[in-house]
C-alpha cells in the first residue's frame, strides 16, 4: 500500500473494543480494557472555536463556515476531553488538550498543547500532564475534530441502515434527516440516545464532504485514518455508494498487517489493527476476510508488544475542575459545579 508519510501527529480512539492514544508519533496509550464509550461534545465545541476564529476561516471548508450557525445552535460540553471517557470503579478517564491557533512564521497552525490524562469523579480530579505539543494545518484539525464528533454521534444516520434498500439509502436518508433537522416531520421511530439533531446534521455533511474529497483524489482513507479516523472509514465503507477506495484501504491494511508486519512502522501496526477492531463497535461496516481469518493472531501480537495502560488511579497532582476549565479555555457556565459553586 503506498503513503506519503508515515508521521502520526495525533491519533486517538477510545472505544471498545481498544483504546489507542498517539502523540508526536509515540504511543502513549494501547489497551483492551473492557468498559469504554465515545464522547465528542469537545471537539464539537472546538470546531465552532476554530470556525470563529478570524486568521484561519478561509482555510476551512466553506460548506461548514457558511452553516456553523445552524451546526452550534445548541450542544453541551461536559468535559475537555478528547478521547472517549473510560469507566473503571467509578472514575472517569480522559485525554485532554488546550487548543488554540498560533503564528508559526507566515501560517496559522492549530496548537494542540497541555495534553494531561484526568482520572477521578468530583471536583478535585487527578491531572497526570504528557508532555509535547502538536501543530496542524487548519484543515487538519478540522478532519480530525470532525472524526471524533463523527465516531461518536452518528447514531441516528445509520440506525436504519440494515431495513434500507443500499442502492436507495443515501437519498432516502438524507431527505429524512433534513426533515427532521427542520421540523417538518419527525421520525417514525425513537432516536437513538446520541441522536443530537445539531451533531447529526454536522455529521451528515462532513461525511458528503468526505465522500467528494475521496472521490475527487483530493483526500485518501490513509490521511482520514491518520488524524483520529479509524471509525469514519468504517462508517464510510457503509454511507458511500460507491466506497472502491474505501474497501481497497481496508484490504491493503488487512495485508499490510499479515505479509508486511515486521517492516511496518510501529505506529501504523497500531493504527491499522484499531481500523479493523472498531469495525466491531460499527454495526454494517465492511469486512476484511483477510483480517478476520487473522484476528486474534495479530490482535495478540500487537498487543503483547506495544501495550501501555492508562496511568493507574489515584497517579497525577490534585486539581481544581475550575482551573482545569480555565486551562481549557472552557465556559464557566458549563461546569459541573458551577450552579453549586455560585448557590453558596
Amino acid at each position: 500500500m503506498d503513503r506519503d508519510d508515515d508521521y502520526v501527529p495525533l491519533f486517538f480512539y477510545i472505544e471498545e473494543p481498544i483504546g489507542v492514544i498517539i502523540i508526536d508519533n509515540e504511543i502513549i496509550h494501547l489497551e483492551q480494557p473492557s468498559d469504554m464509550r465515545g464522547y465528542g461534545g469537545y471537539a464539537f465545541y472546538l470546531l465552532d472555536k476554530l470556525s470563529r476564529t478570524a486568521s484561519i476561516g478561509t482555510l476551512l471548508p466553506k460548506k461548514f463556515m457558511e452553516k456553523r450557525d445552524d451546526y452550534f445552535a445548541s450542544y453541551e460540553v461536559y468535559w475537555p476531553c478528547l478521547t472517549g471517557i473510560l469507566y473503571e470503579f467509578n472514575h472517569c478517564r480522559c485525554l485532554s488538550a488546550r487548543v488554540t491557533v498560533k503564528r508559526v512564521k507566515t501560517d496559522s497552525l492549530v496548537q494542540f498543547s497541555d495534553f494531561a490524562v484526568m482520572n477521578g469523579e468530583g471536583r478535585i480530579l487527578k491531572v497526570d500532564k504528557i508532555p509535547g505539543q502538536i501543530f496542524l494545518h487548519p484543515q487538519e484539525a478540522f478532519i480530525l475534530l470532525a472524526n471524533q464528533v463523527a465516531s461518536s454521534y452518528s447514531d441516528l444516520i445509520f440506525y436504519e441502515y440494515e431495513t434500507t434498500q443500499k442502492e436507495l439509502y443515501r437519498e432516502q436518508l438524507r431527505e429524512n434527516i433534513r426533515k427532521y433537522f427542520n421540523k417538518e416531520q419527525p421520525f417514525n421511530k425513537p432516536f437513538p440516545y446520541s441522536a443530537n439533531k445539531y451533531y447529526t446534521a454536522f455529521n451528515l455533511d462532513y461525511f458528503e464532504y468526505l465522500e467528494n474529497q475521496i472521490l475527487a483524489d483530493k483526500l485518501t482513507p490513509f490521511e482520514i485514518l491518520k488524524l483520529s479516523g479509524p471509525m469514519v472509514i468504517n462508517q464510510l465503507s457503509a454511507f458511500m455508494l460507491k466506497p472502491e477506495k474505501i474497501t481497497r484501504f481496508i484490504d491493503a491494511t488487512a495485508l499490510d498487517l499479515i505479509n508486511n508486519y515486521d517492516a511496518l512502522p510501529t505506529t501504523l501496526k497500531v493504527l491499522f489493527l484499531t481500523l479493523h477492531l472498531s469495525a466491531e463497535d460499527f454495526g454494517y461496516p465492511y469486512i476484511s476476510s483477510d483480517f478476520t481469518q487473522n484476528e486474534e493472531t495479530i490482535t495478540n501480537k500487537v498487543l503483547r508488544e506495544y501495550s501501555k495502560p492508562f496511568p493507574p488511579y489515584p497517579e497525577g497532582v490534585d486539581e481544581d475542575i475550575f482551573e482545569i476549565w480555565k486551562r481549557y479555555d472552557l465556559p464557566e457556565q458549563s461546569n459541573p459545579y458551577y450552579k453549586y459553586k455560585h448557590s453558596r
